[in-house]
């Protein structure tokens, strides 16, 4: 009698469905996969590498750094697919649902003597600064310029024209004057000739890609650390990257996924030129001590203000420079944290 009552029951439900297709508006769609994959990952703490070893050759570095970019590739794909997946249960949510939402919407927007040396540190390390007290004269950047002026008798001399236009950075030492200027993308660097009564002379320049960090002078050498991008372009997701989702056969997710893939794109190397990156040679640039998503290249640059035809020395770091110490025979340039997954989801 039980069962006789069951498979009586599973027919009237069969033939009360008979003759109607279930909504696919009503569906509502749980985690992505690709989120619950990214999640995972985001469990893993990036590798920490003790030692300073440099890259043996490109391909090393490469390797290195596309791996890195696989995995940030699982998080850009999560936010994508969360995107489409919210999207879709917003659009499809029971109508006292959204009110709620509407009336929580409206309360969050309801609340809404010799030369001067400054910023010394260690002995015989300088640092540069807008204004410097040379050996004759007197260098001030004001007014978009830097004004020049006699130090015996305060008289203004003339001024020197900037190339961007910004706030620089100025070292002196014995007859010379050094500029520093950046705008962001590159950072140029001027070494002028100074004599009592006349406007300096330009002796040498200087134009590097990178953004200034912090600069110091060591004697004759001057230390330059920039902040530079290693070659890196963006790809676009496929839309069978997705086919393991709930919503793969959807058409209403495949239209979302033609929006917002343009936003959400993974990253990858570009191949390497003559063997070098930013002007550095993969040789010179050390293997990167945490293995996360900081593809910042901090350059190290060495240049011999005293010699006019000696080539700048390069090495370089993968992952931003934060901050910068110099002693008199050591350089250490410090990273303040790690880029790991960053997103309110993991």
């Amino acid at each position: 009698m039980g069962a006789r009552a069951v498979v009586m029951a599973w027919a009237l439900a069969f033939l009360m469905g008979c003759g109607s297709k279930s909504n696919p508006n009503e569906t509502q769609y749980g985690t992505p996969f690709a989120v619950l994959g990214a999640m995972k990952l985001a469990q893993q703490a990036p590798n920490v590498n003790m030692g300073l070893r440099s890259y043996a050759n490109c391909e090393e570095l490469t390797t290195d750094i596309q791996s890195s970019l696989d995995q940030e590739a699982h998080l850009v794909k999560a936010n994508l697919a969360l995107s489409i997946q919210q999207y879709l249960n917003w659009t499809r949510r029971p109508r006292t649902q959204a009110n709620e939402v509407s009336e929580m919407a409206q309360a969050d927007s309801a609340g809404s003597g010799g030369e001067s040396m400054t910023n010394v540190q260690e002995r015989g390390v300088d640092e540069a600064d807008f204004f410097r007290v040379g050996q004759e004269q007197i260098f001030a950047a004001s007014f978009g310029r830097i004004q020049v002026i006699d130090r015996a008798t305060l008289k203004p001399i003339g001024s020197v024209a900037l190339q961007f236009a910004t706030r620089p950075l100025l070292f002196t030492q014995n007859n010379k004057l050094i500029v520093m200027e950046s705008n962001g993308r590159r950072t140029s660097l001027r070494i002028f000739r100074s004599r009592a009564g006349t406007i300096p002379e330009l002796e040498r320049s200087w134009d590097v890609a990178g953004q200034y960090v912090d600069s110091r002078l060591i004697g004759s050498q001057l230390i330059l650390v920039l902040n530079d991008e290693l070659p890196l372009q963006q790809v676009s997701f496929v839309w069978s990257d997705f086919a393991n989702e709930s919503w793969y056969r959807d058409k209403e997710a495949r239209k979302i996924f033609e929006q917002y893939s343009t936003y959400h794109r993974r990253r990858v190397v570009m191949p390497v030129i003559d063997s070098k990156i930013s002007g550095v040679p993969c040789t010179a640039i050390s293997q990167r001590k945490v293995s996360d998503f900081d593809f910042q290249l901090a350059k190290i640059l060495s240049l011999n203000i005293d010699d006019p035809e000696a080539p700048e020395k390069a090495v370089a770091s993968i992952g931003q420079g934060g901050s910068i110490y110099v002693t008199s025979d050591a350089v250490y340039l410090v990273k303040s944290g790690w880029n790991w997954f960053h997103s309110p989801h993991f």
